[in-house]
């Protein structure tokens, strides 16, 4: 009489690459050996999991693990919509948490991720544009800002050599290159004024702390009355 031994397989699989969560996942219940078995838990779509292959009874194999990756689903961006902009802005003025998004043109093309447009896109009035936040091979819903014009200020070239930083900034700006005596006002991007005050030295910081995201204009008139503004944006 024979009798035949059979060794022992170890059962592999093909990695499964990391997914999102919420994608389809499927696990196959043949290794690349052919043995049969089942998987346990269930596969889970929302979480990174280890899964234990055991073989169905009779196939000369030990049971196996795998660990498939599941990536979380990136926060939406935040910001304010409708956001007001000047003509002849483009996608780099408007102003979203975090500031590392991806724009579309419209929503379906958020949706599938296709034809991002460049930051320096020049926004047309009363568009409205999708931002996507992404991370791990993985993107948000997408966040819809409606712009609009403004009849507000813009920067401008005059001769006035000051200079505010950091820009963008959530916390506090500086102001250098002054003299005592120097306007300062501070106006959004419609030209309401926020704030004003004088300068005291050749240098003044401004809180914006407590501000909205958003763009602003940094204007200064010295004491001769000539003009200088500059953009400043705010992010959180």
């Amino acid at each position: 009489m024979t009798i035949t031994v059979s060794p022992i397989v170890t059962s592999t699989f093909t990695q499964v690459m990391p997914i999102c969560a919420g994608a389809s996942l499927a696990l196959t219940g043949t290794s690349l050996q052919g043995i049969n078995g089942s998987w346990s838990p269930l596969p889970n779509n929302t979480a990174t999991t280890t899964y234990t292959f055991t073989p169905t009874v009779g196939e000369c194999a030990d049971p196996t693990t795998l660990i498939v990756t599941v990536n979380p689903t990136p926060l939406t961006p935040t910001g304010n919509s409708p956001q007001a902009v000047v003509n002849g802005s483009t996608i780099a003025d408007l102003v979203v948490s975090p500031t590392s998004v991806i724009w579309y043109a419209n929503a379906q093309d958020a949706q599938d991720a296709v034809n991002p447009l460049p930051t320096s896109t020049v926004l047309i009035n009363g568009s409205s544009y999708y931002a996507v936040n992404s991370a791990n091979g993985c993107n948000s819903s997408p966040f819809e800002v409606a712009v609009q014009f403004t009849a507000g200020l813009s920067e401008d070239k005059s001769i006035i050599n000051f200079t505010i930083y950091p820009n963008p900034t959530s916390i506090e700006v500086i102001i250098t290159g002054l003299e005592s005596g120097t306007g300062i006002t501070l106006l959004d991007a419609t030209g309401r004024v926020i704030k004003q005050f004088k300068a005291r030295s050749n240098q003044e910081s401004l809180d914006v702390t407590n501000y909205t995201m958003g763009v602003y204009f940094v204007q200064i008139q010295t004491t001769s009355g000539v003009t200088s503004t500059k953009k400043l944006i705010v992010r959180k």
